[in-house]
């Protein structure tokens, strides 16, 4: 029944709560690679989980913490956006980073259950830069997401089959998410695109810089 967000920064790397009266409570988050100052290296994206946790991105990691500030990590990807999928288990998009000078992961999905268990599905068009954006749960039951490397909206099935749909003036690898319309709409530079399931793109220009997309209670989009 409250708010959650993750704070990123050298002095805040912190997961935060917010109740609706605007009473904040915050939870400090250890970093695997405190050496390794940049902008990622924080806590990014958070989600509900399907156990009733909260789950995040940590460079080097993804964690849970429970409602009540008890925190778990689990090492080894290097995700950016997350979110719960339909099959009981959390999904997230994983960018490639280097450590003094060496690439230690290119662009994948990841998925992870509850009890910690991590699989790596790599995309058809890795990259040696942190290229992935926004990952989301689909109408039609996969998982889709942006790509800045293939410029184009990716869609993984629950087996690991990966598609990808091609936005040629895709410039950053925006968010993402599912409208009421059955489709899906994602960020970009200073438009916001729809794809349906099918891979029939439109893009409307909107004239200031995009970031994230969600869907309102009134069943437009915001951004």
């Amino acid at each position: 029944g409250a708010l959650w967000f993750t704070e990123l920064g050298h002095d805040a790397n912190k997961i935060g709560r917010v109740t609706t009266a605007g009473v904040f409570t915050e939870y400090s988050v250890p970093l695997l690679y405190p050496q390794n100052q940049n902008s990622s290296n924080g806590p990014l994206s958070i989600t509900a989980g399907p156990d009733g946790a909260l789950w995040f991105t940590l460079f080097g990691c993804i964690g849970r913490i429970t409602t009540t500030g008890a925190l778990t990590t689990f090492t080894g990807p290097f995700p950016m956006s997350i979110t719960t999928g339909p099959d009981g288990a959390v999904w997230f998009t994983e960018g490639a980073n280097t450590i003094a000078g060496s690439v230690i992961a290119r662009s994948a999905i990841g998925r992870i259950t509850t009890a910690g268990a991590i699989t790596t599905y790599q995309t058809p068009s890795p990259c040696s830069s942190s290229d992935l954006g926004g990952i989301t749960l689909g109408p039609d039951g996969a998982m889709w997401f942006t790509s800045l490397c293939a410029k184009s909206i990716g869609r993984i099935a629950m087996d690991g089959t990966i598609s990808e749909y091609s936005v040629p003036d895709l410039q950053t690898p925006g968010d993402i998410a599912a409208g009421p319309d059955g489709a899906l709409w994602f960020t970009n530079v200073t438009s916001v695109g729809r794809m349906t399931t099918t891979g029939v793109l439109t893009e409307y220009p909107v004239g200031i810089a995009t970031s994230s997309i969600a869907r309102g209670p009134d069943g437009a989009m915001w951004f």
